[in-house]
């Protein structure tokens, strides 16, 4: 009778382990800090400035015209 009390006793132990290695797992989940999304990038400036248009040549007008 008293190897099934010690046998009893090394399976309660062994179960109390379990949770706290189960309990101090889940516990120390968020201590790296806070969790959340970091902001997006900015875009590129490319993207968020007009296209610059080149303007159009002006038409050649002629000075002197012969007669």
């Amino acid at each position: 009778m008293p190897a099934t009390v010690l046998v009893d006793a090394l399976r309660r132990a062994r179960r109390y382990a379990g949770a706290v290695v189960v309990l101090s797992t889940l516990a120390a989940c968020g201590y790296k800090g806070p969790l959340y999304m970091p902001p997006p990038p900015d875009p590129d400036e490319s993207l968020t400035t007009p296209p610059q248009s080149i303007p159009a040549p002006s038409p050649a007008t002629p000075t002197s015209s012969p007669q």
